[in-house]
């Protein structure tokens, strides 16, 4: 189900300001971790990026083949799960995943073929070679990315979000990110009425 544009220009706006964000990292994440991995390629097409209300279970897609206005390599988003819901560092993450699916696509000695899994081992390997960890075959992160994709992210100003440690057995989301203790961020609020008598 495609976001509604109709709902009114705060919508249209926000829309706008997240592709604009997209497409600027796009091609920043292109040039510091994805084209890097086959040195001996030319540089990726750009993708076309979307955002829609994909499910609860899925962060983002790679669309195989042309999308319904005849265009390439489509990256969508899943906007329940854009900024603010979810740090940017973490969305990041998904945008280097699908970049990675377009990188083997069009680069690849084992593209996806109908029927075969989407996650196999070239896909994870050029993963762990830029910092991500997705699980084999199922191709969820099983855990925060590390170097060098935190180092690019940090050196352009969005550091890795603490997050709380997740237990094998947890079904939560590991960005499930840990509220700072201590002082509380509520304001106290005390009824100026006068008590019956």
């Amino acid at each position: 189900m495609a976001i509604q544009m109709t709902v009114g220009a705060d919508t249209i706006s926000e829309t706008n300001r997240i592709l604009a964000w997209l497409y600027r990292w796009d091609e920043l994440l292109d040039r510091e971790l994805i084209n890097p991995i086959l040195t001996d390629k030319p540089p990726l097409p750009r993708p076309v990026y979307a955002l829609e209300d994909l499910g609860v279970r899925t962060y983002g897609c790679y669309h195989l083949g042309l999308n319904p206005v005849g265009l390439e390599d489509q990256i969508t988003l899943n906007i329940r799960y854009t900024q603010p819901s979810r740090p940017e560092y973490a969305v990041l993450e998904t945008v280097a995943h699908e970049k990675l699916h377009l990188k083997q696509q069009h680069q690849g000695k084992h593209p996806y073929k109908g029927g075969s899994n989407t996650h196999n081992r070239e896909f994870v390997d050029m993963a762990e070679a830029i910092g991500l960890h997705p699980a084999p075959v199922k191709g969820w992160h099983l855990r925060p990315a590390s170097d060098p994709f935190r180092s690019v992210l940090e050196r352009f100003g969005i550091g890795q979000p603490q997050v709380e440690p997740v237990e094998k057995s947890d079904k939560r989301n590991y960005w499930t990110v840990v509220k700072p203790s201590g002082r509380s961020t509520l304001a106290l609020w005390e009824c100026e009425c006068v008590p019956p008598q």
